[in-house]
């Protein structure tokens, strides 16, 4: 902190909504796993009706949801300097034309190869901080119902899910 220019701590506000199930919880964890390091957190919980008009993509610390598509989307929606929605404003040193390129790339190994390698560029000097990542479940068993059946983040609601006595 004190080699950022900030030795005496750091005070932010960070948004957040009930929008997406944990939204305003996730925003409680990081507000207190940020308190060691000297970073003082408030956390406003905005409502729904307005986060997504006066917080998305113009507050400068919000919690955001980009669960359950790919990294191809995420970059589509969110990463390119074109996007509908570039949230964090980053993108520079031509990594929208490497993304380009990536995607034009007909051999499979190499596009995969260099999306990888955007996605470590992103990870290690993008706009996101990314604090946790869930996992959905996929069974096949008799004795197991309840299981989430939508895409994307909808599978990661287990609440229901439970396991029958065989």
């Amino acid at each position: 902190m004190a080699d950022a220019g900030h030795g005496g701590g750091l005070e932010l506000t960070l948004k957040t909504t009930t929008a997406y199930p944990g939204m305003d919880d996730a925003a409680t964890v990081i507000a207190r796993q940020l308190e060691p390091v000297g970073i003082d957190v408030t956390v406003d919980v905005v409502s729904q009706d307005t986060f997504w008009t006066e917080v998305y993509a113009q507050a400068p610390f919000y919690v955001s949801y980009l669960g359950g598509i790919s990294f191809l989307d995420v970059t589509r929606v969110a990463l390119l300097p074109d996007s509908p929605t570039n949230e964090t404003a980053w993108g520079g040193n031509g990594w929208g034309d490497r993304f380009d390129q990536a995607m034009a790339e007909k051999d499979e190994a190499a596009r995969n190869a260099a999306l990888g390698e955007l996605q470590r560029e992103v990870a290690d000097d993008g706009g996101y901080v990314v604090w946790a990542a869930g996992d959905g479940l996929d069974l096949a068993r008799p004795e197991v119902s309840g299981l989430p059946t939508g895409p994307g983040f909808q599978r990661l609601f287990i609440d229901r899910v439970r396991l029958e006595s065989p």
